[in-house]
Formats: C-alpha cells, sequence, structure tokens
C-alpha cells in the first residue's frame, strides 16, 4: 500500500470468499464502501473520478469536525 500510494485505510481478503467480501457483501474488486464517522455506509462501489470527488466532498461536508 505505501508502495501504491494509497493512504486511506482500506482491507483486503484476496478474493470475494473471504471473510471481509463476505462480510461487506463485496461481489467484486475493486469495491468501494464509503463510510461516515459513525461507520454507516453512505456509498458503495462509485464509479468515474467526478461520482468518486462528488460523494467524497458530500460525507466531508455532514461531517463534523474532531474536537
Amino acid at each position: 500500500m505505501k508502495a501504491a500510494g494509497i493512504t486511506w485505510r482500506n482491507a483486503m481478503d484476496g478474493n470475494t470468499g473471504g471473510p471481509i467480501s463476505t462480510t461487506w457483501n463485496g461481489q467484486r474488486w475493486p469495491t468501494w464502501h464509503f463510510l461516515d464517522p459513525s461507520g454507516r455506509i453512505r456509498a458503495r462501489d462509485v464509479s468515474g473520478i467526478e461520482e468518486l470527488d462528488r460523494r467524497i466532498d458530500e460525507i466531508v461536508r455532514e461531517t463534523p469536525p474532531r474536537r
């Protein structure tokens, strides 16, 4: 992950039959789940950079700052 420049939290269990994919209903790789600070899934399997940016901006705008 470091070599690939991945700076966000992520998890991978190798295939769609693993425990993470089974729990989160991952049907393909990559499967994106965007969670808010309370752990609620806010978006899933977003495609296209514009939609990705829009969803991230939406979640960040709605997230209160940490104290």
